[in-house]
């Protein structure tokens, strides 16, 4: 039995940079971008995403970071080298004018705040 690999859905167009893809993979008509990697951690108490995303070589004018309701896309502006390109989706809207962002020593921080709809929150339930 054999089994064959599947590419991602993204693998034409984009390329990780320690990612072996095949030569005779499209380019992206902009040229080849990069995906960057990167942590993230969910802060519970505040309902907080913590993302810390590598991006070597960019300095912060040549970042474009654009949110919607569930969703962040980070790309690099058209004259920077390397380029980037990365959508973070989410399962829950966000906070769009709430998200903090800080590029140090290469990582860009990003603090991401998920909106609970009303009726969804919690609630104290006090025990007899």
């Amino acid at each position: 039995m054999t089994f064959e690999i599947c590419k991602p859905y993204w693998a034409s167009k984009l390329r990780f940079y320690d990612y072996n893809y095949d030569e005779e993979d499209e380019e992206d008509e902009q040229g080849e971008y990069r995906v960057p990697h990167g942590s993230w951690d969910f802060d519970d108490k505040n309902n907080t995403l913590t993302m810390n995303i590598e991006v070597p070589g960019l300095k912060k004018e040549n970042i474009s970071l654009k949110a919607t309701e569930k969703t962040l896309i980070l790309d690099t502006k058209e004259n920077s080298n390397p380029k980037y390109h990365r959508i973070f989706k989410f399962g829950y809207s966000i906070d769009q004018k709430d998200i903090k962002a800080k590029l140090e020593d290469g990582i860009l921080s990003l603090k991401v705040k998920k909106i609970i709809p009303e009726g969804q929150q919690p609630v104290d339930i006090s025990i007899e």
